[in-house]
């Protein structure tokens, strides 16, 4: 398996027919790429934030992930946003060829005055008999003045395909902040150990690549 790292630069990526590629994306470069998934290929690409490395206070990331036969394209994303800080993502799984898959799941958990925007599109062409496609987008509010906005889209030339997308924000629940002060956990170590919750299937998922960046 391959795996490629996106830090200070960012590049268009041919994961070639039959190869299996990683891709990890720390976040430090706003910017457009478009990975290309040849037939047969497998690509699962990870969007993490590194906070602490992240010198603009706005980040945008514009991906378009173009899935040709029998490919297969993975996008996962934890995005934990601090102060007045904004990210916005904007996705295409475009599926090219007959019988391609995708699967996004994108989580983010808000606090302060920090604003994050997920924009998901699955297209599907004509010649994409037989596709599978699923997106999901998941935010979770800490804080009263932390805002998020998600619009995921369907473009479906196909009629024999498997498609399908949701989108959900919520605020951090009381009964758990409750549970645990009254274990004597103060507040604001409460509300990390429930953010930490939340994007932890990301984290699970990104151990199984043998990728283990700190995501609070």
């Amino acid at each position: 398996m391959k795996q490629i790292e996106w830090n200070n630069k960012l590049s268009n990526i041919i994961v070639e027919a039959g190869e299996t590629v990683t891709i990890f994306d720390t976040a430090e470069k706003s910017g457009k790429a478009i990975i290309k998934v040849k037939p047969n290929a497998f690509v699962s690409y990870f969007y993490i934030p590194q906070t602490v490395m992240v010198e603009e206070a706005e980040k945008e990331r514009e991906l378009v992930v173009e899935i040709e036969e029998d490919a297969q394209a993975e996008v996962y994303g934890a995005v934990l946003s601090h102060g007045e800080e904004k990210y916005r993502f904007n996705l295409v799984q475009h599926h090219k060829g007959e019988r391609s898959k995708s699967k996004t799941l994108f989580k983010g958990v808000g606090k302060d005055k920090s604003l994050q925007e997920f924009f998901g599109m699955i297209k599907i062409d004509k010649t994409a008999q037989q596709s599978n496609a699923f997106l999901e987008n998941r935010v979770l509010l800490v804080s009263e003045h932390a805002t998020s906005r998600a619009k995921p889209e369907l473009e479906i030339n196909a009629n024999n395909v498997k498609a399908s997308h949701a989108a959900t924000t919520g605020r951090i629940n009381e009964d758990q902040l409750f549970y645990l002060q009254s274990r004597g956990i103060d507040v604001k170590t409460a509300e990390e150990l429930i953010a930490k919750g939340f994007l932890g299937e990301i984290h699970s998922r990104m151990k199984s690549y043998d990728l283990t960046p700190s995501l609070i």
